[in-house]
Order: structure tokens, then C-alpha cells, then sequence
């Protein structure tokens, strides 16, 4: 038996016959549920001091705080400081703007401390 298709995914296979079956295979297809992300979280990320609400189900959300972000290591991951719903947790995860030619080739962008209206509506706190 084949699974049934959200709405969405059957208007966007409609609209869209050739990309829709492609999303489902892409690389970050197995990255979870983003649905629930702020816009300007999923396609920015979060700056240190960041902190968003995220409801995973109707009644229960999750308060996500972004601490600190650590230093790339030599194999290209970086360590996650942040807090969940109040508890510090860390994760280690590779750094996508590392190229080949190492850390040194890091992007680094400054970010603004203040709150942009696209932020405010997004829920996102500094």
C-alpha cells in the first residue's frame, strides 16, 4: 500500500510534476519535520542569543536558545551550545560553510543585534 499524500504535497505535485518527486530524495530529506521552524530560522539559522518557540504538536511547544556556537574542529564539525526548554544540551554537527580548504575559509558575516520587523514576526527573540 502506497502512502497518501498531504494536501500540499498533492498541489505541489500538481503545479510541479518534476521537482515533487526529487524533494523526497533530496540530501536533507531525513532532517526532520521543519514545518514548525520559523521561515528566517530555516533558511538564516540562529545567532547566539537567538530564541525561538517551536510547537511540535497542538498544546506542547519546546523553547529553543541558542547559546554559543563553538570553534570548527579539525574534521569540520562544530559544537552547539543551547538550551531546550530551559536544560543545556550540546550537539555536534558539521559545518556546511566549511569548503575543502578548511576552516580558515569559514564565511563570517556580522550579525545585527537588533530586532528586524521579519524577526519579530517570526517569533525569533534576542
Amino acid at each position: 500500500m502506497r502512502p497518501r499524500a498531504h494536501e500540499n504535497e498533492f498541489a505541489s505535485f500538481m503545479m510541479y510534476p518534476k521537482a515533487v518527486p526529487g524533494l523526497r530524495r533530496s540530501p536533507g530529506a531525513n532532517d526532520g519535520p521543519v514545518a514548525a521552524l520559523p521561515t528566517p530560522v530555516y533558511f538564516y539559522g540562529m545567532a547566539p542569543g537567538d530564541e525561538i518557540t517551536v510547537e511540535i504538536d497542538q498544546g506542547k511547544a519546546l523553547v529553543v536558545s541558542l547559546t554559543a556556537i563553538g570553534e570548527t574542529e579539525e574534521d569540520g564539525n562544530v559544537r552547539l551550545f543551547f538550551e531546550l526548554n530551559g536544560q543545556p544540551r550540546i550537539v555536534t554537527m558539521a559545518n556546511r560553510k566549511v569548503s575543502a580548504a578548511g576552516p580558515s575559509a569559514v564565511s563570517r558575516t556580522p550579525r545585527t543585534t537588533s530586532m528586524s520587523p521579519a524577526r519579530c514576526r517570526a517569533g525569533v527573540r534576542r
